[in-house]
């Protein structure tokens, strides 16, 4: 059977040119991420089951024929550029500000799970000693790209969210590292010096990953390179220390660049915005089609062969291994057992195990290491299997535990100008969960000093979508003062605002239909009609007007307040459930008593006839 898939794979290949196959799969790898944004869920699901319908399904792709003895080195720097930039979001000091329950997930959770997973490998698996223990070390890990779609789409309380978002990106490259000197001490363990060898091994990739961190900072502090060229310095120092640890002692490559990206990450005063986008496209091409070739390479045979042993595996790490961890992790904690329960089911693998599993697997097949062919079907199994599993079951079992948020009243401000931090300080007041957002560290800055929560990020990276917490956010507001900024955070939170919760103000007022075309093709509707754009309500506060919250009563309704603000800017309305209710040109200003209403108004009122005290009680100014 594996002769005939050969066989037939060989005879297609022969018909097209390699260079059309591997265009054909940079294609379809990035078909597989576009459908895995579109439909919310991880991308590593459809890349790993597009390349298992390529390779053993229909035998259309053999990565060893098309590459060759290319194949082994290339995995080997795309694993190392992906280790590379998972370990430059690890900083040390994120573990220790943060609850309990955080820091037992991220540190001695940590080995107690990779323990539990390797007893399961060996007994269920039927994976010798050394090798259940690297299989452990592989699958200890949670990854942030798997996480975040999930949480998005299921929406958990505060708490459980963080608690698992954390442990995604704190534990990723910990979990690397520890794959990373399990497989180090294996091979060691075959001559006669194995502690001498592991020792030569660590020292190596400790001190030339500093030092090529170390060169690195100075590169970018002393402004020794220019910015065009930043990010290609980094490829060749990243590149240059893998391969010059590696000459100095064999494997230990991998370990000098992990340990190379946490120095950066934890330098001081050192900008690393422009390296860590750079990293996350690269990683985001080599995951697409490292991925699908690795998958493509599973034997058929071997799948038939070890589906037991898989499908038992499974059962166990999703059954057993989670939840004995999540439930001594608890110990000492405030986690309620429905929060805990929850913690316990969700824990999908990721990039970093299916990278890593597939590298060492065909680093141990050419060494001869017995077993080593399982390797790859167990990790992918426990992928495929966990990220189905937890994506079909993770929104029902919120809603049963009552852990998911029940009505997301909260707002995402894209921009920190005048009117958006003006606007932010009156929906503050009013108890409305809010969130600024914005690329510019200054901007950020003055948000923050005005008491407001704000991130600084760019919506489109990696970082932002790893760290930016959505819970309870459930309207998005582009305010920015830059049309592209407005547009780009408009199309990338299609999927966690659907419908008509996204809204945009241009930067002007402009004839319908003469906007930009970015504007016109943002997926969002347009705030306050055509009547007004932010440079003109930044202009109506430099004017002396105020941004007001004002109780709408039975007594003091919409009629009465435009009587007394006749010039009035009314911006939206909050209703007597607390859910924002914006003014547009398909909703004009209409209020009930109860409600409030946001607007800005005219320094002084118009004087109007007088009326009974009780008549104009709903009336509440802010406060100068």
């Amino acid at each position: 059977m594996h002769n005939g898939r050969c066989a037939k794979v060989l005879a297609f290949q022969m018909h097209l040119p390699p260079a059309v196959i591997v265009a054909a799969v940079i294609a379809l790898g990035f078909a597989a991420q576009w459908l895995a944004w579109r439909l919310k869920l991880p991308a590593i699901l459809f890349l790993l089951s597009l390349g298992l319908l390529l390779g053993p399904g229909v035998g259309w792709v053999n990565p060893d024929q098309l590459l060759g003895d290319l194949l082994l080195p290339l995995v080997s720097l795309g694993v190392a550029i992906i280790l590379f930039e998972g370990s430059l979001t690890l900083r040390l000091a994120e573990i220790t500000g943060h609850h309990r329950m955080i820091r037992n997930l991220t540190t001695w959770g940590v080995a107690l799970n990779w323990v539990v997973l390797a007893t399961g490998a060996r007994f269920v698996a039927d994976l010798s000693w050394p090798l259940a223990f690297l299989i452990g070390a592989i699958l200890a890990v949670t990854g942030p790209t798997v996480i975040s779609p999930l949480l998005r789409s299921v929406r958990p309380s505060k708490r459980v969210g963080n608690a698992l978002r954390w442990e995604g990106i704190v534990v990723d490259p910990i979990g690397a590292i520890l794959a990373v000197l399990v497989f180090e001490f294996m091979l060691s363990g075959t001559g006669t010096r194995p502690v001498q060898v592991l020792a030569e091994m660590l020292l190596s990739g400790i001190v030339l990953g500093g030092v090529g961190a170390l060169a690195l900072d100075q590169l970018i502090r002393r402004r020794w390179v220019p910015d065009y060229l930043l990010n290609y310095a980094t490829l060749a120092t990243l590149l240059a220390v893998f391969a010059g640890s590696d000459a100095v002692v064999h494997e230990s490559g991998l370990l000098a660049v992990t340990v190379m990206g946490i120095v950066l990450a934890n330098r001081k005063d050192l900008d690393i915005e422009q390296i860590l986008h750079f990293k996350e496209h690269l990683a985001t091409v080599l995951i697409s089609v490292l991925f699908i070739l690795l998958a493509a390479r599973i034997d058929l045979w071997l799948l038939q062969k070890t589906w037991l042993a898989c499908l038992g595996f499974l059962l166990f790490t999703q059954f057993i291994a989670r939840p004995l961890m999540v439930l001594l992790c608890r110990v000492g904690t405030t986690f309620s057992w429905r929060e805990t329960a929850f913690l316990a089911w969700i824990a999908p693998r990721g990039i970093v195990a299916a990278a890593v599993s597939a590298l060492f697997a065909l680093k141990l097949e050419q060494v001869g290491y017995l077993g080593a062919e399982k390797l790859v079907p167990l990790t992918f199994s426990i992928i495929l299997g966990t990220v189905l599993i937890q994506s079909a079951t993770a929104a029902p079992l919120a809603r049963w535990l009552g852990v998911a948020e029940p009505r997301q009243r909260g707002i995402l401000l894209v921009g920190s100008n005048r009117f958006s931090r003006e606007l932010g300080r009156i929906l503050k007041k009013e108890g409305v969960p809010l969130l600024v957002l914005d690329p510019d560290w200054n901007s950020v800055r003055e948000a923050r000093m005005a008491d407001l929560p704000a991130f600084y990020g760019d919506p489109t990276d990696h970082r932002t979508e790893r760290l930016l917490d959505l819970s309870g956010l459930g309207l998005l507001l582009a305010l920015s003062h830059r049309s592209d900024l407005n547009a780009l955070a408009c199309l990338r939170y299609e999927p966690e605002f659907p419908g008509a919760r996204r809204f945009f103000l241009p930067f002007s007022t402009l004839a319908p239909g003469e906007g930009p075309p970015i504007e016109r093709h943002m997926l969002a509707r347009r705030w306050l009609g055509d009547k007004y754009g932010l440079s003109e309500l930044e202009a109506l506060i430099e004017q002396g007007y105020r941004m007001r919250s004002t109780k709408m009563t039975d007594a003091f309704g919409f009629s009465q307040f435009k009587q007394m603000y006749p010039e009035a800017v009314t911006l939206m309305a909050l209703d007597a459930e607390g859910r924002t209710r914006l003014f547009d040109s398909a909703h004009p200003p209409a209020t009930q008593s109860g409600w409030v209403l946001v607007s800005l108004t005219p320094p002084i009122p118009v004087v109007v006839t007088p009326k009974a005290d009780d008549e104009v009680a709903g009336e509440q100014p802010e406060s100068a």
